[in-house]
């Protein structure tokens, strides 16, 4: 895999699998650093940002981690798994503005789908 990324950097999803591969032999560490690569190509998604916070918190950085999944959230606040992950951290961390932007997401949502422009 690693040389697949040396002859095409620009392919996103062998970056994505690398992480995947890293994190679930447990080498974190190596797994932040291929998804901070992730983060700097121009497909990156809202879920890149995510798996990198999630990244960031099994290598144990905590704060960085916390960071990462406020940043991804500033981006996308209708982002349920970010707004999971934070709480899993630690719900007592979860500020007023924090649960008042859930709740604002879920009646976004809600409102789409009674109009019929919710997708699953």
């Amino acid at each position: 895999l690693e040389q697949q990324i040396a002859r095409h950097p620009e392919q996103i999803s062998h970056y994505q699998m690398l992480s995947r591969i890293l994190t679930e032999a447990g080498r974190h560490v190596e797994a932040v650093k291929v998804s901070a690569n992730i983060l700097e190509l121009p497909e990156a998604t809202i879920e890149d940002r995510v798996n990198h916070a999630d990244c960031l918190r099994f290598a144990g950085y905590r704060e960085a981690s916390i960071t990462a999944y406020r940043s991804a959230l500033a981006q996308d606040p209708m982002h349920g798994r970010g707004w999971w992950s934070l709480a899993d951290m630690d719900a007592s961390q979860l500020s007023a503005v924090d649960l008042a932007a859930m709740e604002a997401a879920l009646e976004r949502r809600e409102s789409r789908a009674s109009i019929g422009g919710f997708d699953r």
